[in-house]
């Protein structure tokens, strides 16, 4: 799964395929979670296998310790 932010929501996409025709990837935007408390869309989680649960977990996780760093070291 890859991960974009866009306006103060951050997308979460997945890998669908390749289409010969086009020549790219097919990526699926499956939903998103707010940047700052991360709350996610509606039906978000009901999209994603047990594997991607996982790795969103582990973003959330992730960029919540981030931003609590850099919190720390501002103060």
């Amino acid at each position: 799964m890859q991960f974009k932010e866009q306006k103060g929501r951050v997308q979460v996409l997945a890998y669908d395929g390749y289409d010969k025709e086009k020549r790219r990837a097919i990526v699926k935007m499956l939903g998103s979670f707010d940047r700052y408390n991360y709350s996610l869309s509606v039906g978000l989680l009901e999209k994603l296998t047990v594997e991607q649960k996982e790795e969103l977990q582990s973003e959330i996780e992730k960029r919540r310790q981030s931003y609590e760093k850099e919190a720390r070291l501002r103060s």
